[in-house]
């Protein structure tokens, strides 16, 4: 494996009690399970000026991504074992860092009977290092209305998907295996249910990021939609905490 490299960058902010810094811990997988010289781990790592606060943040980040490696090892040990073991590569996407709220989306490739990966969402209060859920996002008499509502967009776009497949078929574009396949996980596991804990934020928009998620072998025929909302057009829903959060104004 290559040596360890820790870089540092810092987000320009006007005060740590608004934004975060990041810095990065970089490293490259063991070579057993990667050749790719473009593969790579780049590590978030917080700092806000509470390092309470950063510890809070950096120990769900490190819980989120590295699951079951060793709590008892420090995060460069635990990387470096990890990118040993399975972990291919990491990159993370900073989508929203203002006004005490930070909005990351984590994107991990491992290895493990064959190349998966996955996509972790996750928002912060940057005052207490406590991650933001939907229950927080919404006003508690609204959550039902705003789930019904992400719930319908959702149908919608895998209604669309399904007709888009089915044409496909028609066409021998898919084998009817794979169409078996299709319907029977959108239908039964993805149709009705809608998850809105999954979510970033973004300068103006919320996007939630509840995904329909194929099996390896037809993955790349899986579903793309889209469930965002502006910002301003969510006043009825959101809670007073998001908007005092986003310095809303109706």
């Amino acid at each position: 494996m290559r040596i360890l490299i820790l870089s540092f960058y810092f987000l320009l902010n006007a005060s740590y009690a608004q934004k975060a810094s990041i810095s990065n811990i970089i490293l490259w997988p063991d070579s057993l399970l990667s050749n790719n010289h473009n593969d790579s781990i780049k590590y978030p790592v917080v700092q806000i000026a509470n390092s309470t606060v950063s510890n809070k943040i950096n120990q769900t980040i490190r819980r989120e991504i590295l699951l079951d490696e060793d709590p008892k090892k420090g995060i460069k040990d635990a990387l470096y074992q990890a990118a040993s073991k399975w972990l291919i590569t990491l990159e993370y996407e900073i989508t929203y860092n203002n006004h005490g709220l930070l909005s990351i989306t984590l994107i991990a490739e491992g290895m493990g009977a064959y190349p998966s990966t996955s996509y972790i969402y996750l928002n912060f209060d940057l005052s207490t290092g406590s991650q933001i859920k939907g229950a927080d996002l919404i006003k508690s008499d609204k959550l039902d209305e705003f789930r019904k509502m992400v719930l319908s967009d959702k149908k919608d776009s895998l209604s669309e998907y399904l007709k888009e497949e089915q044409k496909m078929l028609k066409n021998n574009e898919i084998d009817s295996s794979d169409w078996e396949s299709i319907t029977d996980i959108v239908q039964n596991d993805c149709l009705n249910t809608i998850d809105i804990d999954k979510f970033r934020i973004k300068k103006d928009l919320l996007e939630v990021m509840d995904d329909c998620e194929l099996p390896h072998f037809i993955s790349g025929l899986g579903p793309t939609y889209h469930l965002r909302y502006p910002i301003k057009y969510l006043s009825n829903f959101l809670s007073p905490y998001i908007k005092m959060k986003l310095q809303f104004k109706n």
